[in-house]
């Protein structure tokens, strides 16, 4: 049973009844938490969360990714006993950020295991990417709030050692019980980036639209690292 945080109520500018994903509604009850965007247009807002004592936030999209499984992967008998949930409905986690005094104490695994918590209880996927980044114009901050100011304003991009910091969040990920999968449609990154945690709860359908999306293991091949450009800005 998911606990509740009774010291947390959600930002005044999340209508919590109008988020799709119920990961981020139990979310909202847990994390303190700021929304950026608008209600009409949620393909283009955020919710922001952030631990009460202020050392890091994590950020998913408003939106819910909604991504069909592939039936050519499928087995003739498995594509006969396709039934209505045969896709991936899951939110997208945009960012994780530690302070950087923070950094090193394993914040990132307890962030990403409190999700899981919530995914094993809604049945609800989650979908990552890996893609480490730097803040742009980003110095020593004490305060997250700032920290998250400057991402949201001044943009972000990938470090010179992005190469190296890619392959071991990678490692991480997959420590974490994530597994690979091919996020259709993604521009920028690579399949052997993109990361999905499947709960035991999600509806068997949904596990059926993941493995297809995961049968052709050439795709998340590492040796593509070395041509990927590291200029790259958000």
């Amino acid at each position: 049973m998911i606990k509740l945080n009774d010291d947390v109520d959600p930002d005044d500018d999340i209508n919590v009844s109008k988020i799709f994903s119920m990961n981020l509604k139990i979310l909202c009850f847990q994390y303190e938490s700021m929304f950026f965007g608008s209600e009409e247009n949620q393909y283009d807002s955020s919710v922001h969360f952030f631990d009460k004592q202020k050392r890091y936030f994590f950020s998913f999209t408003d939106s819910v990714c909604n991504i069909p499984g592939d039936p050519r992967a499928l087995t003739k008998e498995e594509r006969s006993n396709i039934g209505e949930d045969f896709y991936v409905f899951a939110p997208i986690l945009q960012a994780i950020y530690c302070l950087k005094s923070y950094r090193g104490y394993g914040l990132q695994k307890d962030i990403v295991e409190s999700l899981k918590e919530v995914s094993d209880e809604t049945g609800e996927c989650i979908v990552a990417v890996a893609d480490p980044y730097i803040i742009n114009d980003s110095v020593y901050e004490s305060n997250i709030k700032d920290a998250l100011f400057r991402f949201m304003v001044n943009g972000y991009r990938r470090p010179c050692n992005w190469k190296d910091l890619v392959l071991r969040q990678c490692d991480s990920f997959l420590g974490y019980g994530f597994e690979n999968f091919v996020l259709p449609n993604a521009q920028i990154t690579k399949p052997f980036q993109q990361f999905v945690y499947l709960p035991d709860s999600a509806p068997a359908d949904t596990k059926l639209a993941i493995r297809s999306l995961q049968r052709d293991k050439t795709l998340f091949s590492r040796d593509v690292v070395d041509s990927m450009p590291i200029n790259v800005k958000y």
